[in-house]
């Protein structure tokens, strides 16, 4: 019973996910064409950077996260 349970938390976790990455990217694409007045161009250029960082990178998520606010400046903080 709890494996199956597992699985369907893994599973929900799963589809969020597929439905809020790109979500997030629309709404930084948004963002950054309002704010920055970014084409698309430009806007494919950093999404493909933040793939090329997301692929390199071999730490736990908490640790990108580190790694965001350490190059950034930036402190990205969850709903928890």
């Amino acid at each position: 019973m709890r494996l199956l349970a597992a699985m369907n938390k893994a599973d929900a976790i799963s589809r969020a996910s597929d439905q809020m990455v790109p979500e997030l990217y629309a709404a930084m694409a948004i963002a950054l064409h309002r704010v920055r007045g970014f084409d698309m161009e430009q806007i494919e250029e950093i999404f493909a950077e933040s793939q090329r960082v997301w692929q390199e990178f071999e730490g736990e998520p908490d640790e990108m996260i580190e790694l965001c606010e350490k190059e950034t400046g930036i402190a990205v903080r969850g709903g928890n």
